[in-house]
């Protein structure tokens, strides 16, 4: 017997998606029209089991409509079947991305509906283009090449396209940092170049004084690195990208400091009482010991980085509540937004409380955290999180979209598995969150994307650039925030940290590469910007061809991608912008033929992404 219950279609369950806290969501269920039995939803709402006879409003249907709480959270759902000589369970998939039901003899996983509390996001920021910097790697703008301020204990690099490197001592612990010297105004230096790419948002990895390259050993919140030069040249970074209509994030890493800090001043570089050194510190409280001094908690039990409690009433003043906070400070200068380092290791209220003080300060401040999952059902230290309840996050990393980009673009999935994912993060997140989530496919702390894509047998490197070129089009082709990390463009390669660290060719870039982000940020900004204020449709017509399209009023436009490194495919499209409407392929220029009325066949080479625009009449 049948007993279909669809996630994705309104005749199922209605609305679509994320709904708001205190709306109406109505479920159904459609049986075989001679089924005699009943139906029930087992609702999970605020840690309370909710169990709700449904009724039958036709031969087929049955229905049961439910107002959702007034706090923000997730509402779980299944249902329970009875009749026919049959009982039995209709609940999530396995894989938990929401879409058609599965049957099942014992308790299923349940479907999943989020549930927010005024979600709202800065128009500003949604759908726009972000840059982000690994600032000692990008560009060094003094005009000597000299290096600001070079640190005691540290060397430089003999030239700016050495590969990244650091000494460690016999136990394998970094001893020695290495710097190249890229610096604030090397950044303002190129910033006609990032908006050449069409960037409205750049995103610094940490700036703040610290001991190391990377700079997540944060020394002092409060000051300049003075490798990357002073706090003049930040405010010009900032009055500079503002002309130029980019804004700047900086990277908040309030989970931990640096052991070589102000604050914990393990090796005495500085000139106060820090947490390592008494007691009586004012910091002490800010740390967790195990044996006074040696022994604390740290992150990932890397010494260098000890764990702070967010929950220490002075550590939160210091950071975002008190006048002169952290949060504050930089804001006040200009900074329009922060990424939250390792969020699902912060307190919520700690998060609630930074997303506070920036509306305080700039209503129009963005905040997003680096999650690695589906941030909607995100369970971290045994706890649910809820960075969507409207006062926490406005949006996060998007990591399922970067995996399972990857892993359509090497085959690892089919196009029918990438549908699923992007389609479980289209239902489980707020519509804002997911026109501002970071839509990334390169960062920081995974091994360079050209690399990634280079993964065949035969180290094939022009088919990994083509993979790249397709990969790189889905992205700009996708609602959210493109983030294209600081040489992708350029055609950088690099295995994992610290060697996707490297330094931004300068002269040496790939031009192919180069022209072709040119092309696709440029038709992004003006071609497809219009349609991603709504989700697409995704379809698929075997294991390698995907379709994304979109439709408003006077365009259609459809975006299909080739993921066979061997074969053509063909692909016929169905016209729905009525008689007369003309249509353009804006990424290579493909010619398509009309075969008979409102319909083309076109043919897709292989690892290609095809941008087609109809306009109607």
């Amino acid at each position: 017997m049948k007993a279909l219950h669809d996630t994705r279609k309104t005749e199922y369950r209605e609305p679509f998606g994320a709904v708001n806290c205190g709306e109406k969501v109505t479920l159904r269920v459609e049986v075989d029209r001679e089924f005699a039995g009943s139906i029930k939803t087992r609702l999970w709402i605020e840690n309370l089991e909710k169990i709700v006879e449904m009724t039958r409003i036709s031969e087929n249907i049955f229905e049961a409509e439910f107002v959702m709480p007034e706090i923000s959270g997730i509402v779980w759902y299944f249902f329970i079947v009875q009749g026919n000589g049959m009982d039995f369970f209709v609940g999530n998939n396995m894989d938990q991305l929401g879409g058609i039901g599965m049957y099942y003899r014992s308790q299923p996983p349940s479907f999943q509906i989020t549930v927010s509390s005024n979600f709202v996001v800065p128009k500003w920021v949604q759908n726009k283009i972000m840059y982000q910097i690994f600032p000692d790697s990008f560009c060094n703008g003094n005009e000597d090449g000299r290096v600001n301020s070079p640190k005691k204990g540290s060397y430089i690099q003999g030239a700016w396209d050495n590969k990244p490197s650091y000494h460690k001592d016999s136990k394998g612990r970094i001893v020695q940092w290495g710097f190249f010297g890229g610096n604030l105004k090397g950044i303002t230096s190129k910033l006609d170049y990032i908006a050449g790419l069409g960037v409205g948002l750049i995103y610094l990895n940490p700036i703040f004084e610290a001991a190391s390259p990377h700079r997540y050993d944060t020394g002092d919140y409060m000051k300049i690195d003075g490798v990357l030069g002073t706090l003049a040249d930040f405010d010009e970074l900032i009055a500079e990208a503002k002309k130029r209509d980019i804004r700047i994030m900086l990277d908040g890493v309030f989970n931990h400091t640096g052991a070589d800090s102000i604050y914990f001043n393990k090796k005495g570089k500085y000139n106060t009482v820090g947490a390592y050194n008494s007691t009586t510190s004012n910091y002490y409280k800010w740390y967790s010991f195990k044996t006074y001094p040696e022994k604390y908690e740290s992150w990932w039990d890397v010494d260098d980085l000890p764990n702070v409690n967010e929950n220490d009433e002075s550590f939160i003043d210091f950071i975002y509540k008190g006048d002169n906070s952290v949060i504050r400070y930089w804001v006040r200068r200009g900074v329009m937004g922060f990424r939250l380092d390792v969020a699902d290791e912060l307190p919520e209220d700690f998060i609630r409380g930074i997303r506070k003080t920036l509306e305080e300060e700039n209503p129009e401040a963005f905040l997003i955290g680096e999650v690695w999952e589906d941030a909607s059902n995100k369970v971290s230290y045994g706890k649910m999180r809820n960075y969507f309840g409207g006062d926490q996050l406005h949006s996060v990393m998007n990591y399922p979209f970067y995996n399972g980009l990857i892993d359509f673009s090497v085959k690892k999935i089919r196009a029918e598995d990438l549908k699923e994912i992007m389609m479980g993060i289209y239902e489980n997140y707020p519509k804002q969150a997911i026109l501002s989530a970071m839509n990334l496919i390169g960062s920081h702390d995974r091994p360079r994307i050209l690399t990634r894509l280079n993964t065949c047998e035969s180290k094939d490197e022009q088919q990994a650039i083509k993979r790249l070129k397709m990969i790189s089009a889905i992205q700009m082709a996708l609602p959210g925030i493109p983030s294209i990390y600081y040489g992708d463009e350029a055609g950088m390669e690099g295995e994992a940290d610290p060697y996707n660290r490297a330094t931004y060719p300068w002269g040496k870039e790939n031009t192919s590469i180069l022209e072709w982000y040119y092309k696709i940020t440029k038709i992004r900004n003006s071609q497809l910007l219009e349609m991603l204020t709504e989700l697409p449709e995704i379809s698929y017509s075997d294991d390698n061809l995907l379709l994304l399209t979109y439709i408003n009023s006077s365009k259609e436009v459809n975006i299909i991608v080739n993921n066979d490194e061997n074969n053509s495919k063909r692909c016929e499209l169905i016209n729905k912008s009525g008689e007369g409407a003309a249509i353009t392929e804006l990424l290579y220029g493909v010619k398509i033929d009309k075969v008979k009325e409102n319909s083309y066949i076109l043919e897709i080479p292989p690892l290609t992404t095809l941008f087609l625009v109809t306009l109607s009449q």
